[in-house]
């Protein structure tokens, strides 16, 4: 089982997650995997919705099992004032797995913006990318970074030591699917997501 936390610099609003199961592994008889003990600001609170995009999921109780291979969808909280989310995530056989693909939620205009010309970040493309890939980095004053590659199951895939702004790179070797690229600055870790398809 792996404990999934989400936690916010200042309280936000109306939280959503877009979760894809990523197996295709129907008709297999039985629960593959389970979210279960949701819990914001450390109490206990199931969504308000799932809403499925594709295939099914079923609620019972405490627990929310995709029903279905490749089982997509968007769970809901329409409350203010979320300051952490937290769930449980289990399998019963190692080769399941579920991403998470999409955070949306709501805040005041007192927020930083994450355009913010101050803050570090990094910009990656093309998406989706054949052979190469470029990362630029943004606002970094550290000469070199060490840029981490991890696969949708979070597997580490790739480590690039990278001297300057801008690098482009042979990903030739990568199977096709979602990744995400991160670098650690000024104690806090910057990731984006990118896809592989050819």
């Amino acid at each position: 089982m792996v404990t999934v936390t989400l936690t916010f610099s200042q309280p936000v609003a109306n939280l959503n997650l877009l979760i894809r199961d990523l197996d295709d592994d129907a008709p297999t008889p039985g629960p593959e995997e389970i979210l279960t003990n949701f819990r914001i600001n450390g109490v206990q609170t199931m969504p308000n919705s799932v809403t499925a995009t594709s295939g099914n999921y079923q609620i019972f109780g405490l627990v929310i099992e995709p029903l279905t291979a490749n089982c997509n969808g968007w769970f809901n909280w329409p409350i203010n004032g979320i300051s952490s989310l937290s769930f449980d995530y289990d399998r019963d056989i190692m080769n399941y797995a579920l991403l998470l693909d999409s955070v949306k939620f709501q805040c005041n205009e007192s927020f930083v913006s994450i355009s913010d010309p101050t803050i570090p970040s990094i910009e990656v493309g093309p998406s989706p990318a054949a052979t190469s890939l470029t990362v630029r980095m943004l606002h970094q004053t550290v000469a070199k970074n060490e840029l981490s590659f991890f696969n949708a199951v979070g597997q580490c895939v790739k480590k690039v030591q990278m001297n300057g702004d801008r690098m482009d790179l042979d990903i030739s070797q990568l199977p096709n699917g979602p990744y995400f690229v991160s670098f650690v600055t000024e104690g806090k870790s910057i990731t984006k997501k990118f896809i592989v398809l050819r």
